[in-house]
């Protein structure tokens, strides 16, 4: 999983699954080279304008064989904050099911 800051990745850790943080909303050139080192990656923008302009634009860069996790009717304004919200058995499964997903941009419901 891909996420913006360090708390959203500690949170992500903190149910089980591996996390690396973006570490703000700009990419690199190095950083897309690395993305492309995972058999499969999700990227989670925060749930604000910011974030939503990363999912339309695909400003991360993510590689053909990773997708977007996009927020759909869910207040949260971020994976700490969804993580927090929800029972932690849901978000992981919510999360495991974006990685099996044939999209390109999945669509996040709990």
């Amino acid at each position: 999983v891909l996420v913006e800051g360090i708390f959203d990745s500690l949170s992500v850790r903190s149910i089980g699954l591996n996390c690396i943080a973006q570490m703000g909303i700009s990419t690199s050139r190095y950083k897309t080279i690395m993305y492309g080192l995972f058999s499969k990656l999700v990227g989670i923008p925060d749930n604000d304008p910011e974030g939503r302009k990363v999912l339309v634009n695909d400003e991360w860069n993510i590689p053909s064989n990773g997708k977007y996790f996009r927020w759909v009717g869910d207040p949260c304004k971020d994976i700490d904050n969804f993580i927090n919200s929800y029972e932690e058995e849901d978000v992981r499964e919510v999360l495991l099911n974006a990685f099996n997903s044939t999209e390109r941009i999945v669509n996040c419901r709990v």
